[in-house]
């Protein structure tokens, strides 16, 4: 995936499916990790609640690192567990 100067690779996860999909963000438009907004989900095929993480690998390295986590976070480590089991 080419990356312009302006842009930055993004991964989102769905909060009803835990599908894990790619965009590229505008540096302009720079939204904190972990934020929740709508977006169409390829997977479920409608409108889903999909949390803002930066890469997955590395924000589930940093989650399984902390102690505490909010829900927010708790609600993405789950997800991407349910992920990784449905692939095996």
């Amino acid at each position: 995936m080419k990356v312009s100067i302006n842009q930055q690779k993004m991964d989102l996860i769905c909060c009803t499916c835990g599908n894990i999909n790619t965009i590229l963000r505008s540096e302009a438009r720079n939204l904190k990790i972990f934020t929740e907004i709508n977006r169409y989900c390829y997977k479920c095929q409608k409108q889903t609640k999909q949390i803002l993480i930066e890469d997955i690998d590395t924000v589930k390295y940093l989650l399984e690192q902390k102690q505490y986590l909010s829900p927010n976070q708790q609600r993405v480590l789950d997800l991407i567990e349910k992920d990784k089991q449905k692939i095996k």
